[in-house]
């Protein structure tokens, strides 16, 4: 027979498996395996406070994001990425200190990790 709580439970456990698989698709992440002997996975093309970028295109550096543009990197300008990620105009955004100087928000679609 099966319980109502037991009903939960396993309702419970799905969603947080379901949130887990999302999180993943979402993140686009990548694991792989350094070699056969080791077996801790490594994460890579994760987007987060201290990862280097490169722009994919050029791109407009704002204050904040979706706001005022502060400057222009041109397509393969270099960057690290100090803050974020913010969710605005149906974007994400990080705020970058590019090599260049220019410190602002940027776009995800258009940097790479």
């Amino acid at each position: 027979m099966i319980t109502k709580g037991g009903v939960r439970a396993a309702v419970s456990s799905l969603a947080v498996l379901l949130l887990g698989a999302s999180f993943l698709i979402i993140n686009n992440s990548h694991i792989a395996h350094a070699d056969n002997n080791d077996h801790t996975a490594q994460v890579s093309n994760a987007f987060a406070i201290g990862v280097s970028i490169k722009t994919a295109d050029r791109l407009n550096v704002r204050a904040m994001p979706g706001r005022d543009k502060l400057g222009v990197e041109r397509r393969g300008s270099l960057g690290t990425i100090i803050g974020g990620p913010v969710q605005k105009f149906d974007n994400t955004w990080w705020e970058i200190d590019y090599d260049s100087g220019l410190q602002g928000w940027s776009a995800q679609e258009f940097i790479r990790v």
